[in-house]
């Protein structure tokens, strides 16, 4: 498992309450932040204007946490009401981030981290007698760090957008910055912690991340771990490779994996067919287009005769490109299911066997992404498939 630390990120942040760092989250992406240290402060943001969901107005939490956070908090939703906030933190008091995520789900909001916050200004234009708008960035990739984890899990709705696979929501080993108070040992402060995961309905494990992680630290997790654990709502929990037994006696290795949208299924079926690794795609979808208008926006190339842009799979492994499959023929195998069976080399299957998050990109048009069986699946069980199909 691939995990990026961030060193050292406390004596940064104590030396000026507005500082600029940078960090590596893969080979390819070098991102800037700037980390406020003084108190969280609270302000409405409207994204866009329209009546759509997605322009609701939302809470935006910039600052360090105190204990008493989640009170400032109270005071402000009395005179602006929304029902989501989204966190730009470093952290802060791990109790006071604790209070802050019980408010926030005592009071049934949801929360975010997202790449970027932005919001709509208008003016008006006296000469044209027009109303213009504008979106402007408010924060340019915020981050939500240590006791702001706390406060981010508090959602009722958690929704947390990555980079190529990396989030920037990061967590290290208990401990106060605030020296002058005794808070317990590192075993209470673990206990309390695990009480709150519980509560809030997020899986233990993810603290065997941050006991990993000294205090002085920071780790970035995985879009993966934060599915897997249960931390981003917004994406269905990462399933694990199991291996099978056909009514035949043959082994092979399956997957169900569900997609955001909760009536789509993209499922994959991995088999030695004499020597040959055979591994077959089912999509299945609740869209009420035909099978023939869906086969037609998986086969464009097929239909079009086309080899250009269409009609392909890609398949990406911890951000790189491990494979494309080109002019695939997906056929329709029942009642809103389609199905393309794949030849797998040596090369491939030891990637996958080796890797965290197998990201499938089939080349879709926008027009058909209701029935686009674009997902990620989880490479955890694939390894002893691997072993038991390919290398007895």
């Amino acid at each position: 498992m691939r995990i990026i630390i961030f060193s050292h990120i406390q004596s940064f942040v104590t030396k000026c309450s507005t500082i600029l760092i940078f960090i590596f989250l893969s080979n390819s992406l070098l991102f800037a932040f700037e980390i406020n240290e003084k108190p969280m402060t609270f302000q409405i943001i409207k994204p866009c204007h329209g009546t759509a969901s997605f322009c609701a107005p939302y809470v935006l939490a910039n600052g360090t946490i105190e204990e008493n956070t989640y009170i400032k908090l109270d005071k402000f939703l009395k005179n602006n009401y929304s029902n989501k906030i989204c966190l730009n933190s470093p952290g802060g008091d791990v109790l006071g981030g604790m209070n802050l995520g019980e408010y926030i789900r005592s009071a049934n909001l949801d929360t975010c981290l997202l790449k970027k916050y932005e919001k709509s200004i208008m003016s008006y234009d006296k000469n044209k007698e027009i109303h213009t708008y504008e979106i402007v960035t408010v924060i340019d990739k915020p981050i939500c760090t240590s006791a702001c984890f706390y406060a981010f899990v508090g959602g009722v709705n958690r929704v947390l957008e990555n980079f190529n696979g990396m989030t920037l929501l990061g967590i290290h080993q208990f401990y106060n910055p605030n020296k002058n108070k005794d808070e317990g040992n590192a075993q209470i402060l673990t206990t309390l912690g695990y009480r709150f995961l519980d509560k809030m309905g997020v899986k233990r494990e993810v603290l065997d991340v941050a006991s990993f992680t000294p205090k002085d630290e920071i780790t970035f997790l995985p879009s993966y771990i934060t599915r897997k654990y249960r931390v981003n709502t917004n994406e269905p929990p990462l399933i694990e490779w199991n291996i099978n037994v056909s009514d035949d006696g043959k082994i092979y290795g399956a997957v169900l994996q569900q997609h955001s949208n909760k009536d789509a299924i993209t499922s994959l079926f991995i088999s030695n067919d004499h020597g040959k690794p055979t591994l077959t795609i089912f999509f299945t979808y609740s869209s009420d287009r035909e099978s023939q208008e869906v086969l037609r926006s998986l086969n464009v190339n097929i239909y079009r005769k086309s080899n250009v842009g269409y009609g392909e799979i890609r398949f990406v492994v911890d951000g790189q490109t491990i494979s494309e499959y080109k002019n695939l023929k997906w056929k329709s195998t029942q009642k809103n299911t389609v199905d393309t069976s794949l030849e797998i080399t040596e090369v491939v299957l030891n990637k996958m066997a080796n890797g965290n998050i197998l990201d499938i990109q089939a080349n879709v048009a926008n027009a058909y992404r209701d029935v686009d069986p674009s997902t990620e699946i989880s490479l955890e069980g694939f390894k002893k498939i691997y072993l038991a199909l390919f290398k007895n």
